[in-house]
């Protein structure tokens, strides 16, 4: 697989005048308002043909440009990676093997730095969403460290940019009904309840937020500066119009999120792989409960950014980030190609793709980003309106956190959330292979997870149908229904369930059930149970000690039904059982027991954390 890298664009597009372009020889990238550019043609010329998100990559050093499909160019080093593009001359970025520890990073940097002639290391080195760091090198020295067993690859360097392209605007009104025309309204209901984002943290990568302005109140928040320009404000606009959209109290779709600047873009909109990669650290090591983070920028392809944003949504933030506004492949585009992120093109008031956003496989899911206003820079009650996928993905952003102030939900399960709520086939000219899915706030969850109860006595789930009393659950007919006794240990257990495609749609992490020896209901709600189209789902139960529910340490157990029909019950297993339910299946099917042998001691207490810590280290070549 070849390996492009280049810089992360954030195409500004606001009124139809030029501002600047792209720079093909001086490594930078210049923001864009109003301008398309169609460079999938030459792209793919330099790519091979791009299918999916994991099929775009580097070209290797000194390679003909013919990728081998495995992450190697066909040059002498197949770790050497430079910039296809607006690469930053004499700049690199470094990221180490996974089997460097996060407390060694600073010793193997500095031991790296002082073995090469021309050596100087920029910024703090990467040690959340990526491990490695970011120097000034010649590029001899940058293939010489490339070539070291704990070294995974080193990247050239490029620069990035914004992608920027009424009291109820056409957006807000746009994403919370189905169907055209706009009802001059925006109300928010989930589960049948008001949200506004309360809680949940949004990190808005960007150019920098203006904290004072009347929109934001108390809620905006400097938080750090890794775009090298030393300024501490947003002295371009783009990152307060994208808070403004997230969480403004007038223009924001969570009027009453907190927000953060993370400022990665100077004042020009610019910056570099590196200090973007720097602020997304900086996310992952500061984010605490809810959190989302959205990116409105873009550019060419890059593994290393690409890692870290996984990264960072595998550590359990969901990251929103912008398509592109190049009218092309959002599947060369870098953070748009990314897998884990929620990838968003951007639609005009009348339902239409806007002529300058991305498309493809690696788009998400599109919401309004033509003609859209919000908070700007020059006093606090400024605004602006203006265009692009920037202004797209923070209408996401700021679904995703109205998503997590009504219940805690992983980063798959708010895009399951999101794409199963979206409003289908709306969207016109969403082009080949593109999701036609337009954003939506659903008044009703695709899955409400609910859990409570205890001592066999009653409880009442929030949002949910269905009321467990003294043993006995209300069985909804579009859900399915766990009812657990626990053992001496209820701490340890846990259980997921995923859809016919592999997607866990809801789960319970272990320390969820703290009373022993006592009854729970959890019911998670499923869409269209009673049509005929049937999907099957598969569910897992877990003791994160290995003794199962029962009988080691008590005697407990699990029954679970689909509607009001029981199609499993189990308790005496080791670390896992697995059953594939469905509403044609026959009634109470055998699970399928882990290999895993029981434990010989007697456990001393509950686990306090989840058996699976959630991983740090960048994942091999995209």
């Amino acid at each position: 697989m070849k390996y492009i890298n280049s810089a992360i664009a954030a195409l500004l597009f606001g009124s139809s005048t030029l501002i600047a372009s792209v720079g093909a020889t001086d490594g930078t990238i210049r923001g864009l308002q109003g301008q398309s550019q169609n460079v999938g043609e030459k792209i793919k010329d330099a790519v091979g043909q791009i299918k999916e998100k994991v099929k775009v990559g580097w070209e290797g050093n000194n390679g003909n440009g013919n990728g081998n499909g495995n992450g190697n160019g066909n040059g002498s080093n197949s770790k050497f990676f430079q910039a296809s593009q607006n690469g930053i001359t004499d700049q690199y970025i470094v990221v180490f093997e996974d089997t460097v520890k996060n407390q060694d990073v600073e010793t193997l940097v500095d031991s790296l730095l002082s073995r090469v002639k021309y050596g100087k290391k920029l910024g703090t080195p990467f040690r959340s969403a990526l491990k490695g760091f970011a120097a000034k090198l010649n590029e001899a020295d940058a293939i010489a460290l490339s070539e070291r067993a704990d070294v995974k690859y080193v990247e050239q360097d490029a620069l990035v940019y914004a992608s920027q392209g009424e009291q109820v605007t056409w957006g807000l009104d746009r994403i919370d009904q189905t169907n055209l025309p706009l009802d001059n309204n925006y109300a928010p209901i989930i589960d049948g309840s008001a949200v506004d984002g309360s809680g949940v943290t949004a990190y808005i990568i960007d150019t920098g937020i203006q904290t004072t302005h009347n929109e934001f109140g108390t809620r905006a928040t400097w938080g750090i500066n890794t775009s090298g320009d030393n300024d501490d404000r947003d002295c371009n606009g783009h990152g307060t119009h994208v808070a403004g959209t997230v969480g403004g109290s007038t223009y924001g779709v969570a009027k009453n999120v907190d927000l953060v600047a993370v400022k990665v873009l100077t004042c020009a909109g610019s910056g570099s792989n590196a200090g973007v990669i720097n602020g997304v650290n900086w996310v992952v090591d500061n984010c605490s409960g809810e959190c989302v983070a959205n990116m409105s920028l873009g550019g060419g392809f890059s593994s290393a950014l690409n890692s870290a944003i996984a990264n960072a949504v595998d550590a359990g933030i969901t990251f929103v980030v912008a398509a592109g506004n190049e009218n092309t492949d959002a599947c060369s585009k870098s953070p748009a190609s990314e897998p884990k992120a929620i990838t968003v093109g951007s639609t005009t008031n009348t339902d239409a793709r806007s002529s300058f956003s991305n498309y493809g496989s690696c788009v998400d899911i599109f919401a309004p980003g033509s003609d859209i206003t919000a908070a700007w820079i020059g006093s606090n009650d400024a605004t602006k309106t203006i265009s692009g996928t920037s202004m797209a993905s923070p209408h996401v952003a700021g679904i995703a956190a109205l998503y997590l102030s009504q219940q805690s939900m992983s980063p798959n399960e708010v895009i399951t959330q999101m794409t199963y709520t979206a409003t289908a086939d709306a969207v016109s000219d969403a082009k080949t292979d593109s999701p036609n899915l337009l954003a939506f706030i659903e008044n009703e969850p695709y899955v409400s997870v609910c859990a409570g109860g205890g001592d066999g006595g009653s409880c009442s789930f929030q949002g949910c149908p269905g009321v467990c009393e003294n043993e006995s659950c209300v069985l909804p007919d579009d859900a399915i229904t766990f009812m657990l006794t626990t053992d001496n240990f209820p701490l340890e257990t846990s259980w997921e369930v995923r859809d016919s495609s592999d997607v866990v749609v809801a789960s319970v992490n272990p320390e969820t059930y703290t009373n022993s020896n006592a009854n729970y209901c959890a019911q998670v709600l499923l869409p269209d149970i009673q049509t005929d189209a049937r999907e099957e789902y598969t569910i897992t139960m877990r003791d994160s000690y290995g003794d199962g529910m029962c009988c080691s340490y008590g005697d407990g157990k699990y029954d679970v039904y689909m509607g009001k029909t029981m199609k499993a019950t189990g308790g005496d297993f080791g670390t896992s059982e697995s059953i594939t339910i469905s509403d044609t299946s026959d009634t109470t099917s055998s699970p399928t027991v882990s290999p895993t042998s029981s434990p010989t001691g007697l456990p001393t207490a509950s686990p306090t954390s989840s058996p699976t810590d959630s991983p740090t280290s960048s994942p091999t070549g995209l």
